[in-house]
């Protein structure tokens, strides 16, 4: 169940209307189990996983020099506010402030996994590590 949920969040997170309500009913399981398995098995409620998992690919396109509308966008987040919000929130900087950091770097991929790691709160589930998201 635990890689139905994330394969299921990582396909369909792109799309802003994508919700633990659209997780939920999809995967035909109660809101109660849901929360069980994504608890257990993430160490995070379902809409922190399912933004876990946008953030995650918002980390991937960062550096890419796209403007925050269009990485935004391709993420599933609702708004740039949104989008914004929860990257500083979960980050700990704005999202303009990190794309200076990734330009400026040459440790790149070690910064993109400190932010990895902060996302997931230092328990980076195996499917990530294995390089399952893009």
């Amino acid at each position: 169940m635990k890689q139905a949920i994330f394969s299921l969040i990582e396909a369909e997170c792109h799309d802003q209307q994508f919700d633990v309500n659209h997780l939920q009913s999809s995967l035909k399981i109660s809101n109660a189990y849901l929360w069980e398995i994504s608890h257990a098995h993430f160490g995070l409620p379902p809409r922190e996983l399912i933004e876990s998992v946008r953030l995650e690919k918002v980390i991937h396109h960062i550096g890419s020099g796209d403007h925050f509308a269009f990485i935004r966008s391709k993420c599933g987040f609702g708004s740039l506010r949104t989008f914004q919000r929860a990257f500083e929130k979960r980050i700990g900087i704005p999202c303009s402030e990190a794309r200076l950091k990734i330009m400026e770097s040459n440790h790149k991929e070690t910064l993109k996994f400190q932010w990895q790691n902060t996302i997931w709160r230092g328990k980076i589930p195996a499917v990530v590590r294995n390089g399952t998201t893009t």
